[in-house]
C-alpha cells in the first residue's frame, strides 16, 4: 500500500514538473557609481594656532590680539585648502 501511494505522488509530481515556463534571463545593465577621491590636505594647512584660554584683565588687549591673528590666520587656511579642494587627486609614483 505504502508502495502505491508513493508510485502515485511520483507520478503526480512529475507531471507538474514539464508545465515550468523557462524565460530567458535579461542582459545585466551597469549602473556607475561615482567615486569619491580624497585630495591630501598638506600638514601647514591643517596646523593649529595655540592662542591663550584665558588671562589676566590687564592682559585683555594682547590675547584679544593674539587671537584675531590666530583667526586670521585660520581663514588663508581655508583659502589654501579651497585651493587645493578642486585639484585632481595626485597619482602615487611606484
Amino acid at each position: 500500500m505504502r508502495l502505491l501511494i508513493l508510485l502515485c505522488t511520483l507520478l503526480l509530481l512529475t507531471g507538474c514538473a514539464g508545465d515550468r515556463v523557462r524565460s530567458t534571463p535579461t542582459a545585466a545593465t551597469i549602473i556607475e557609481k561615482p567615486t569619491a577621491y580624497y585630495v591630501p590636505i598638506p600638514e601647514a594647512l591643517r596646523a593649529r594656532c595655540p592662542w591663550p584660554k584665558s588671562g589676566k584683565p590687564s592682559e585683555s588687549i594682547d590675547i584679544a590680539r593674539q587671537r584675531r591673528e590666530c583667526l586670521e590666520r585660520y581663514e588663508r587656511q581655508f583659502d589654501g585648502i579651497d585651493k587645493v579642494q578642486g585639484q585632481p587627486v595626485p597619482e602615487k609614483s611606484q
